[in-house]
């Protein structure tokens, strides 16, 4: 059935605002006969955002596109309006409204939820959702269609997780039950349920990593040429030559997304540059001098006239100030999102922790190797991390830094206050209803970078995942340590290695217990007088805390079984407490945590030394020697060696770690 524009009308809507807090209760007070007018909005750093719940309660619907504001929700086909539904939406919305769920999870859900529906109303129009047989056909036919996707994107891509299909399946199942007011069971046995897998395709290593670098120096030709089109108030066009990474030459003249066909842009560039009217006309004669008349002459008029109109189009904007100029507004949103990717792909630095960071952020780090700047991980309750990047980014660093000073330059006083002081910002675009103010970075910021990169280069965009996980190798190759990699991502090293690496964390520790049982026998036991297990003190009447555990405060002296080759105790080198006869370890959290810890900066330094194997040997000893002791302080070592393998550090060793980190910067 073919609809007119005209038969598509806005109906009356309920519209709540998800920014108060009251409006949760009143949502789920809603009388069925109000389901279908609910509309809900709420604002996030000065976007609008819009949930019209109510429409999925209508088998046709549709955008209005010419209505740039969106405020009433889908106009919608009054015919189609199918009240077998409305127990299928209240139910979806006690559920994702009574489990306290944040704003991010309801959009999430509404956004699954929708494309349900979009399914549903593109091949079910028809169809009751409160008829049982009808239901299950829904079911059985959707989820056949969500194993097809499954199928088609893991032989054609590299590594797919099914979690989001399988959920899918499940909030459709918990949909129509509601409506047939039957158990959801019913529909869970009538086909498999999806599982949640990951399936992998064997992929070259080098290949990615090959692809993600240069996708790194498509962004850095990006910003660059840009950030100085716009530093030095250069008129339209912007040229972008990416033809040294297999992509073409980038035209942005009218718009940000230039809309001209390639042969027309053939004629109308040549060198790069814009060519006058006169070779224009002697390019078009030659290229239609074979055309039969009149058919030559008039294919010659209109893209004469083309030419007219680009020209004159380009000259109105080059008039303009840049806060009026769309174009030159949209190149630097996408000039400052570049430069973001940028900053991650050499720092792996969390995509949230830099939307807060400001332009002075970030300090020379000591004898100028590089800046540093502190951010905070939301994520993690609040959580400071550090964000570094090298000598060799500075340069791009400095570059994007009078970029953002000739932004706030061109926008004076009409730019608020608190973003000028910000790094990362998005300019008001006047035509864009969703972002037409200031705002700060976000996840949508990248979203919307990713759709125009793929519309711009005709390429898929390096997602800031990639580009952390790119960090994560070199930076694990280099160190062949996790947990300096963990720290350099902000992360626990499990999930370095789980997310970020492409060594998991058991071959890691495969390979070096395979380093460790080669070992030669002489250099663990140089400084020994035997190969029997040296025993320490757990007691003592008067001790003081130390970095390693605790002193007698006796006389240094080595612990009998150890000679003249062992470390000489000495009260300002701590890792020479293990081997004097004052140690005293208390069998505590405290104490346990400090020898663990240091155990772990050592076992995964890059260079291991004999000195730390024999200190990683004589923790190992203690170890064994408290277990001996004390059999049930097994349990207690187990937790604290979990809570370290997941960076729980002793204080003193968590510093010296961000040591180690700074050092490798």
């Amino acid at each position: 059935m073919t609809l007119t524009n005209s038969q598509y009308k806005l109906r009356d809507v309920i519209v709540f605002s998800l920014d108060e807090p009251i409006t949760i209760n009143k949502i789920l007070d809603l009388d069925n006969a109000e389901i279908p007018k609910l509309f809900c909005k709420y604002i996030i750093n000065n976007r609008i955002f819009k949930m019209d719940f109510g429409s999925w309660c209508y088998a046709r619907r549709k955008f209005d596109r010419t209505d740039q504001n969106q405020l009433d929700g889908f106009l919608i086909d009054s015919t189609s309006f199918k009240p077998d539904r409305i127990l299928g939406v209240k139910f979806i919305l006690e559920n994702m409204f009574n489990r306290n769920n944040s704003i991010t999870a309801i959009k999430s859900t509404f956004k699954k939820f929708n494309t349900i529906i979009n399914y549903i109303n593109k091949n079910f129009t028809d169809y009751n959702c409160s008829n049982t047989k009808e239901a299950e056909i829904i079911y059985i036919k959707y989820t056949k269609y969500q194993m097809k996707i499954i199928e088609s994107k893991k032989n054609n891509s590299g590594l797919i997780t099914t979690e989001s299909y399988k959920s899918n399946q499940d909030i459709l199942a918990k949909f129509l039950s509601a409506c047939t007011q039957t158990n959801i069971n019913n529909f869970h046995s009538l086909i498999r349920r999806i599982e949640s897998i990951r399936i992998v395709r064997p992929i070259h290593k080098i290949e990615i990593a090959d692809s993600i670098n240069n996708k790194a120096k498509i962004l850095l030709e990006t910003f660059n040429t840009i950030s100085d089109h716009i530093i030095n108030d250069k008129p339209l066009p912007c040229i972008i030559d990416l033809t040294p990474y297999n992509l073409n030459i980038i035209y942005i003249d009218v718009g940000l997304i230039n809309k001209s066909n390639e042969l027309f842009l053939s004629f109308l560039y040549n060198n790069k540059e814009l060519i006058s009217l006169e070779n224009f006309n002697k390019k078009i004669n030659e290229y239609y001098k074979d055309y039969p008349s009149p058919q030559g002459s008039i294919e010659k008029g209109r893209i004469r006239a083309l030419y007219y109109k680009k020209i004159s189009n380009l000259n109105n904007l080059n008039l303009l100030d840049f806060k009026e100029c769309e174009t030159k507004i949209l190149m630097a949103n996408f000039c400052m999102v570049a430069f973001a990717k940028l900053l991650i792909s050499t720092s792996g630095a969390n995509e949230s922790v830099i939307y807060d960071l400001k332009i002075n952020s970030f300090q020379t780090i000591s004898n100028e190797k590089g800046k540093r700047a502190i951010g905070i991980k939301n994520r993690a309750g609040g959580k400071e991390v550090t964000i570094e990047f090298g000598i060799r980014f500075k340069q791009v660093f400095e570059k994007f830094i009078k970029f953002r000073e000739k932004i706030n330059f061109l926008y004076g006083n009409k730019m608020p206050h608190e973003y000028k002081s910000l790094l990362f910002i998005k300019l008001p675009v006047k035509s864009a209803q969703s972002y037409n103010a200031f705002m700060k970075l976000d996840s949508i910021s990248f979203d919307k970078f990713n759709n125009t990169y793929r519309t711009l280069f005709k390429d898929s965009a390096p997602t800031n995942k990639e580009f952390r996980k790119n960090v994560a190798n070199s930076f694990f190759n280099f160190t062949n340590s996790s947990v300096i990699t963990s720290i350099k991502l902000s992360n626990t090293p499990e999930m370095a290695s789980k997310k970020y690496t492409n060594l998991s964390f058991s071959e890691l520790a495969n390979q070096l217990t395979d380093y460790f049982t080669k070992l030669d026998d002489i250099i663990i036991q140089k400084g020994r007088v035997h190969t029997n297990l040296i025993p320490i003190k757990t007691e003592s009447n008067i001790t003081i805390s130390t970095i390693m555990g605790n002193c007698s405060t006796e006389q240094p002296k080595l612990i009998d079984g150890f000679n003249n080759e062992a470390p000489l105790p000495l009260c300002n080198n701590p890792k020479s407490c293990l081997y004097c006869s004052s140690f005293v370890l208390h069998l505590n959290k405290i104490d346990i945590r400090k020898i663990l810890s240091l155990k772990y900066i050592l076992e995964f330094n890059s260079k291991i030394k004999e000195e730390q194997q024999r200190i990683i040997f004589r923790i190992n000893e203690i170890i064994q020697f408290i277990l001996e002791k004390d059999p049930k302080i097994k349990e207690l070592i187990n937790e604290i060696n979990e809570e370290v393998n997941e960076g729980y550090l002793d204080d003193y060793w968590n510093n010296h770690l961000t040591m180690l980190v700074d050092m490798q910067g």
